[in-house]
């Protein structure tokens, strides 16, 4: 079918009331519709003979737009920058990853005890401050100087070996023997890819990344410097300029209509069981 004659088979839609009457029909079929149908025929004309990966949450419905289309679409990964994050951290040299996952990375500073949850470390009462400190750009060179001393640093890099380990399982049990990833998520900056690249490469895992993203920011670069393939649909390493500031200022919007009632994943079970 032509690509005008498809578009009219998923997206036609019969209402009692006009479009002009009916804010959510007008928001679907006259923008978000011809959005994501067009995002998916751009994936389907760049895509390669490997399967596409929805990353959950917001990918398993671009993977669902990209399957109806007739794309070859495979099991949706569970991932998170959280749960990839600590598999990064098995490296114990990994102090950029470790500062991101303490502060960067996050929208609002994290209680001190939440960071230890989080890396599921045992510490009793042996402590770099109150476990209610909020950690913050002021004192997380203490912290990260905390972590990596004698039993706490063994016991980190074992938990996140452990975290590296079932984050494969969860990933090949769902792919099989692939040498490419062909993901697709909402995107931004590509910090899911960046991470994933360097758990492949500590253990000698030689799979190619892609990422066929919504929206690709500026920092997105970096993860292009750790061998990631990012594409952005609507913006490229954040050009243009105009569309994507303000896009990234709100993006819940897009956000929300394609996201589940999952929660983030915070890791996996040795099964690979996110």
């Amino acid at each position: 079918n032509s690509e005008p004659g498809r578009a009219k088979k998923y997206f036609e839609y019969k209402d009692e009331k006009p479009a002009e009457d009916n804010f959510f029909h007008h928001l679907g079929y006259n923008i978000l519709g011809p959005l994501f149908f067009t995002y998916g025929v751009w994936v389907l004309k760049n895509q390669t003979n490997s399967k596409c990966y929805g990353v959950m949450r917001e990918g398993g419905f671009l993977s669902k737009v990209v399957s109806q289309l007739g794309g070859d679409v495979g099991p949706n990964l569970y991932l998170s920058r959280l749960s990839t994050v600590k598999a990064v951290l098995a490296d114990p040299s990994e102090v950029v990853a470790l500062e991101n996952f303490l502060v960067r990375s996050r929208v609002e500073p994290a209680s001190l005890n939440l960071l230890l949850e989080q890396l599921d470390l045992k510490c009793g009462d042996n402590l770099p401050f109150s476990p209610e400190t909020l950690v913050t750009a002021e004192n997380v060179t203490k912290v990260i100087s905390w972590l990596n001393k004698g039993d706490i640093l063994e016991q980190r890099i074992a938990k996140s070996e452990r975290c590296r380990a079932n984050l494969l399982h969860h990933i090949f049990t769902r792919t099989g023997d692939v040498d490419e990833l062909n993901l697709l998520d909402m995107g931004y900056a590509g910090n899911i890819l960046s991470n994933l690249s360097k758990v492949f490469a500590a253990t000698d895992t030689p799979i190619t990344l892609k990422g066929n993203f919504l929206v690709s920011s500026v920092g997105a670069v970096w993860a292009q410097n750790n061998n990631c393939i990012i594409r952005g649909y609507l913006s490229q390493n954040g050009a243009p300029v105009s569309f994507s500031r303000k896009y990234l200022r709100t993006p819940e919007l897009l956000e929300l209509c394609c996201s589940c009632q999952e929660g983030t994943t915070l890791g996996y079970e040795g099964d690979g069981k996110a």
